[in-house]
């Protein structure tokens, strides 16, 4: 009986077709992961969302108060800042009403 010695071209075909089928479930597995950390930052906010639920107007409230207290102090607190309070408090109110 004859021994057949391999074909390097067809070893080589095969080597290559494992090292693709490699990579792309590495690449697979690394999609996967970013998915994973972006809906684990998602499912933080909408948790942190619910906690605050009711409570919004309530911390626009008090952050209006130690704006205020601080200004009694000397501290200048700049005019955006202002604003943004504004319409966190109207955006608390507007959900508050519905």
């Amino acid at each position: 009986m004859i021994k057949k010695e391999p074909d390097p071209a067809r070893e080589f075909i095969k080597a290559q077709t494992v090292i693709i089928k490699f990579l792309e479930e590495v690449k697979l597995k690394r999609k996967n992961a970013k998915k994973e950390k972006i809906m684990g930052v998602i499912n933080t906010i909408v948790d942190l969302y619910k906690m605050l639920e009711g409570k919004k107007t309530l911390i626009v409230a008090f952050l209006i108060a130690l704006f205020a207290l601080l200004t009694a102090f000397g501290v200048v607190i700049p005019e955006w800042v202002y604003l943004l309070t504004s319409a966190l408090g109207l955006g608390a109110l507007r959900v508050a009403k519905k």
